[in-house]
Parts: structure tokens; C-alpha cells; sequence
């Protein structure tokens, strides 16, 4: 039996190349992040450096209602991404997001 080289050849291209593809798809949606996932880049509850929490797009900053610090972390507790707020009462006042 005759096995045809240029055939089995183009077999071998369309493998490697859908294997390619693949792998670069996967690699982009890494790349991209997982939108069910918090950040916060002040680390998560710290009245003395203005934050901003996100999930995926979706973000909200610290921010001054007179003395009182809207301060807002991520809270990741039960496989679950979500933004946890609280208002806090700066003994020394509030700046630009964050306690004085």
C-alpha cells in the first residue's frame, strides 16, 4: 500500500496550524483577565490612601463626604468577586480620598 506524502503532509499542516490557533486563543483570554475577579489598588481597606476597587471594567473610587472616607475594598469571600463599601468617620478629617 502507497502512502501519498503531500497529503498526509497537508494533514500534519492543518493539525499544527489549528493547534496554533487554539494556543493563541487561549493565551488572549488570559491576557484579557478574569472580569470576575477584584483589584484594589490600595490593597483593600486603608482609610489613609485613596483606592480604586474594579471588577472586570466596572470601577469605584475612595472618596471625602466632609470628614467621613467612602472607602471601598474588594471582598472575594466565597469564590464570589464583590465591592464592599463603608463609610468611616476620619478623626482628623478627610482629603481627596483618603483620612487626613
Amino acid at each position: 500500500m502507497k502512502t501519498d506524502k503531500r497529503g498526509s503532509a497537508w494533514i500534519w499542516i492543518v493539525i499544527v496550524l489549528i493547534l496554533i490557533a487554539v494556543g493563541v486563543g487561549i493565551y488572549f483570554l488570559l491576557l484579557s483577565g478574569n472580569s470576575n475577579s477584584c483589584t484594589d489598588s490600595d490593597n483593600g481597606v486603608d482609610y489613609n490612601m485613596k483606592g480604586t476597587a474594579c471588577i472586570g471594567k466596572e470601577c469605584v473610587t475612595d472618596y471625602c463626604e466632609g470628614n467621613n472616607l467612602q472607602e471601598y475594598a474588594c471582598d472575594n469571600r466565597n469564590g464570589q468577586a464583590d465591592i464592599d463599601s463603608k463609610l468611616y468617620s476620619c478623626p482628623n478629617g478627610c482629603q481627596n480620598g483618603a483620612c487626613i
